[in-house]
């Protein structure tokens, strides 16, 4: 592997399972005669729970971080005193 070449963070989900999900939700819409679009319709209601999920988890990562972060920040500022900033 060369330095241009670099590696996903995340692996890419297959299409094979893309589609499998897909299949599945298509076929338990239609045998519960839900409608696809529109107010309540499957892609609204899977689009609604897909950006729900990943925002939570963002802010979860989000906070998680910022708690990591403040107590070391005040440990370094404790231990070098307050700085000004220069106007």
């Amino acid at each position: 592997m060369t330095d241009n070449e670099k590696t996903p963070a995340i692996e890419p989900v297959e299409d094979k399972l893309v589609d499998e999900v897909v299949e599945r939700l298509m076929d338990r819409a239609e045998a519960s005669g839900a409608s696809l679009l529109g107010e309540g319709g499957l892609l609204t209601e899977v689009t609604r729970a897909v950006l729900e999920r990943a925002l939570d988890v963002e802010m979860t990562d989000t906070w998680a971080m910022r708690n990591t972060i403040r107590p070391a920040v005040a440990r370094a500022t404790a231990a070098t005193g307050p700085q000004r900033r220069p106007c």
